[in-house]
């Protein structure tokens, strides 16, 4: 594949992706265009609860330690970098 062909094949694959996720907002926005808005239930059934907690729990506990093993364990010092500029960005838009 020549240069001109790797840059049309990508042109054409952007394009298409932009035009099925816009038919694809077009579509939702229509059909949900005369529906009332919707409330959640207050308070929360019991299990929100478990749902939510072991959202949490497996969404966070088991890529902190992946990351902090690779990181300090291994020595990986693009993942400690990584890591570090992100808890730093959590400790700022914190602040704001």
């Amino acid at each position: 594949m020549t240069s001109l062909n790797i840059n049309l094949y990508l042109f054409l694959e952007n394009l298409l992706f932009f035009l099925i996720a816009t038919l694809f907002i077009v579509v939702v926005n229509w059909g949900w265009k005369n529906t009332k808005p919707y409330t959640l239930p207050l308070p929360f059934p019991g299990w929100y609860k478990i749902w939510f907690g072991s959202v949490i729990l497996l969404g966070v506990v088991p890529p902190l330690v992946v990351i902090l093993l690779w990181g300090v364990w291994w020595g990986d010092r693009t993942v400690l970098t990584v890591l570090g500029w992100y808890l730093y960005r959590i400790r700022v838009a914190n602040h704001l």
